[in-house]
């Protein structure tokens, strides 16, 4: 039950014509060829995000979603999603590693609403919190108890496509009657329950409500990445102090390892947002490189070292690059690292138009090297989810046209900027942050336009001794100075009250200002 349905008509239609033809099958043949192998399903419990955290409530978020269908013409919502319907009902999981996500559906009517989920992860917390009308009840009930409060029926993960088929055999009266179903989540075996004819295929409304952050979901989000930057500070200077004297032991795994220990020391800490890309060397060449047990290695004081992490605490979600050396690095090596750094403030200091697509915003990362005949071969930018995905839509920055939503960047969004270099076989650099799109201060203002901008998330202060100054311009110099400024202001106070003297003083000499 994973085959995107829009895909799935695609491709049946690209074949017509042909000596093949595309036929959906009633089981999985991953199953079959599994067998008595196949992994046990999670069984991890769901739990409540707390009002403190999620600024918004689920009831709320449901009337903003109907408002919605409503527009659209649409009489039910199905929601496939697993960061959507987590987001939606303020819950979370963790049935996928580094996702706080569990496995489920929704379906959400004007005045009902109904989630399909294994009762072994209800706790009794959750039915509270839900008004649960049911805990996995009638397969036959198509509405929740009608309550003054909204109440949410709860039926058998496994009972979705039957619930649907029974609900819309005497519910959809009218032409117009449509069932929205999210083209980029909904699969085939739910799609093919609905009459083609009542099919509305369009972007979720909730991938959009999602993205864009209310001041409680922002403010947990400053918050997160200032605790995560005492964990980063706290592991650079570790680092240098293991590579004045590097052994064996001192791998890409096991330095890896410590970082996550040191983020586990923080508040609300849960785990980490994805598995860390802990690169040395050549291996770092490749941006999406993974570590395995054959590919782990020591590291070397004479080679270059990337760590891309993140983490994912109860306040939000964090994503970070640094790549630092332990040597002296070559005159080339600073050179494509600082040209790296030079499109990060480029594009970090853009003023931009409301709504504009990321695409129109990814050359201004790449101008410092594409003066010189260089380039790096993947996205810009990303959005990040609050306590939730670490890559999330639908808004990005990127080159290619499609990659992501026309409707563009708006206020509130959570975006990284992360340009980066890589010499095949040599080594690689990516200098990657966090950012809150803000409103822009401007001269002028241009009939009918808001201008944003990008509010840094991430204060982890940036190699100075991997740098060529004489490359950055005055107000690149003074952005850099600025932003070590701001390291040390707001993650030195951190570290001050978490008694992390040896790591404040370490921040210190890294914030100094370049002239």
């Amino acid at each position: 039950m994973t085959r995107l349905f829009h895909r799935f008509t695609q491709l049946r239609k690209a074949l017509q014509g042909s000596d093949v033809s595309l036929v959906a099958v009633p089981e999985n043949l991953v199953d079959i060829v599994w067998g008595t192998e196949r992994p046990s399903e999670p069984n991890n419990q769901v739990v409540v995000l707390p009002d403190n955290f999620n600024g918004r409530a689920w009831q709320d978020k449901l009337a903003a979603i109907r408002k919605e269908m409503t527009t659209a013409n649409a009489k039910l919502l199905v929601l496939s999603a697993l960061d959507e319907i987590a987001w939606t009902f303020n819950l979370r999981g963790s049935d996928i590693v580094y996702n706080p996500v569990f496995f489920a559906y929704a379906i959400i009517g004007h005045d009902f609403v109904s989630l399909f989920i294994d009762e072994r992860k209800v706790s009794d917390q959750v039915l509270v919190h839900l008004n649960a009308a049911h805990k996995n009840g009638d397969v036959q009930m198509k509405e929740g108890t009608k309550n003054d409060e909204e109440s949410v029926a709860l039926f058998p993960y496994s009972a979705v496509a039957d619930y649907l088929s029974k609900y819309l055999a005497d519910a959809l009266t009218g032409p117009r009657d449509k069932v929205w179903l999210p083209a980029e989540s909904t699969n085939e075996a739910v799609a093919s329950v609905v009459p083609k004819k009542s099919r509305l295929s369009k972007s979720s409304p909730v991938c959009l409500m999602k993205a864009i952050k209310n001041q409680t979901e922002l403010d947990g989000m400053r918050n997160a990445h200032l605790k995560d930057a005492v964990a980063h500070c706290e592991f650079l200077l570790w680092l240098e102090n293991e590579m004045k004297h590097p052994s064996a032991e001192l791998t890409e795994r096991s330095v890896a390892d410590h970082f996550e220990k040191l983020r586990a020391e923080q508040a609300d800490f849960v785990s980490l947002s994805f598995e860390t890309i802990s690169a040395v060397g050549a291996h770092a060449a490749s941006p999406h490189y993974s570590l395995t047990d054959q590919s782990n290695c020591a590291l070397a004081k004479d080679q270059v070292y990337l760590v891309d992490s993140g983490g994912q605490y109860r306040d939000g979600t964090t994503d970070v690059t640094r790549t630092v050396c332990f040597d002296e690095p070559t005159p080339y090596q600073k050179k494509c690292f600082t040209l790296v750094l030079k499109g990060h403030i480029q594009l970090a200091k853009q003023k931009f138009p409301e709504r504009t697509n990321g695409m129109r915003l990814d050359t201004l990362s790449r101008m410092g090297l594409w003066d010189v005949g260089l380039d790096f071969r993947h996205g810009t930018g990303h959005g990040v989810g609050h306590y939730l995905n670490v890559h999330e839509g639908p808004a990005g920055i990127g080159y290619r046209s499609l990659s992501y939503a026309t409707e563009g960047i708006v206020e509130n969004m959570i975006l990284t900027i992360e340009p980066g270099y890589y010499e095949d076989d040599a080594f690689g650099i990516r200098i990657e942050n966090v950012y809150a799109i803000v409103p822009a201060e401007t001269e002028y203002c241009f009939p009918g336009s808001r201008f944003l901008t990008f509010e840094s998330l991430t204060f982890v202060p940036i190699q100075r001794k991997f740098l060529d100054p004489t490359l950055l311009s005055a107000s690149e110099l003074a952005w850099l100075n600025d932003y070590h400024d701001q390291c040390l202001d707001k993650v030195g106070a951190l570290l001050k009250s978490q008694g992390k003297r040896d790591a404040l003083k370490w921040l210190e000499e890294q914030c100094k200002p370049l002239g």
